[in-house]
């Protein structure tokens, strides 16, 4: 019904302001390999490594955190993307094998010049950090809210509309992390406004954005907020989200919590830029049960500076990770770590 909508809406009331086709361009092969040299870890102790919520376990040595291959394009009204991959798991918590798979694959044509229409394996949109690539961010890394409270990426439908200085996204998404079809009959819907302004020097950017996902054996309700500025050379982030989990009756499977949840998170994120390098700063928040006072409340701060060389093709940077644990047992996890990224 709504693909209906938006096709009648393109045939008969905007189609004199359609998308003039443009020539097309050859497809751009696009290649990201990000790893990382543990130079430190406060936790060395064999079998004893705390597998704690942003922390990825990791002792002295080396990781490939990301590889991805594949190819962009644009032709006229249309753009596609494929793009294959492995990463290794942000923390222990999340898990993971490093297993090569499908990142992206979607397709999308902008119908009119305020719409547009995507489908195929695509981010949800829910979060700013979570929508920000992975090759853009100053760290490599994102906060612990944004890789716990985000869905990341679903396979769907996503439509865009708004002027330019409103983006509106609304998806549908299976909301189970398969691409071979769902396995449920409740969907993951989102969406996001994000609000983008030049206030003289500064650039302003705000965002909100709602999530709901009907799982096997939970439903999930997240709202989030977020605000990046722009002033120079000094850009700041904030973001918060809050995620309620509701666990449902069912015999096919156990839910991931036993009773009513509440999980909060968020970052602050100041960096500067000087010439070539970029010093930067996160303080996060995370609690994984807002209810109870246990090793899932946690600080972390994050300070280091990334260089940008061979025009931003690559980057090398090195940073000081600190934890404290706000309840629960006390888990010390400093880390020194030195990461390096090249982008093509």
């Amino acid at each position: 019904m709504i693909l209906g909508l938006f096709t009648l809406l393109a045939a008969e009331g905007w189609a004199q302001d359609a998308v003039a086709p443009e020539a097309p361009t050859a497809p751009q092969a696009t290649l990201l390999i990000q790893s990382w040299i543990t130079a430190w870890d406060q936790d060395q102790k064999r079998q004893s490594d705390p597998s704690g919520y942003g922390d990825p376990e990791d002792d002295p040595g080396f990781k490939m955190r990301r590889v991805r291959a594949g190819f962009v394009g644009e032709d006229g009204g249309l753009h596609y993307g494929v793009m294959f991959g492995m990463a290794a798991p942000a923390d222990g918590i999340l898990g993971g094998d490093g297993t090569l798979e499908v990142v992206d694959a979607y397709g999308g044509w902008d119908v009119h010049r305020h719409l547009g229409l995507t489908a195929g394996v695509q981010k949800v949109p829910f979060g700013r950090e979570a929508l920000i690539s992975a090759s853009d961010l100053v760290f490599q890394e994102r906060s612990i809210a944004s890789n716990h409270l985000t869905p990341g990426r679903e396979l769907g439908l996503v439509a865009s509309l708004g002027p330019e200085f409103l983006d509106v996204s609304i998806g549908a998404f299976n909301g189970n992390h398969s691409i071979l079809g769902d396995d449920n009959a409740g969907l993951l819907l989102a969406a996001r406004a994000q609000y983008d302004r030049a206030l003289g020097e500064a650039v302003l950017s705000m965002g909100v954005n709602g999530v709901y996902d009907a799982g096997l054996a939970t439903e999930e309700k997240g709202i989030g907020v977020d605000l990046e500025v722009l002033l120079g050379s000094v850009s700041i982030l904030a973001e918060g989200i809050t995620l309620s989990i509701e666990p449902t009756h069912t015999d096919v499977t156990s839910p991931a919590v036993l009773g009513s949840t509440q999980r909060l998170g968020g970052h602050l994120q100041v960096g500067y830029t000087v010439g070539q390098w970029e010093p930067a700063v996160r303080l996060e928040y995370f609690d994984d049960d807002v209810d109870a006072d246990d090793n899932g409340d946690l600080l972390q701060t994050l300070v280091g500076m990334t260089g940008h060389f061979a025009e931003d093709r690559v980057r090398a940077g090195a940073g000081w990770v600190h934890r404290e644990e706000l309840e629960g047992k006390s888990l010390p996890n400093d880390t020194a770590r030195i990461w390096l990224q090249f982008h093509y």
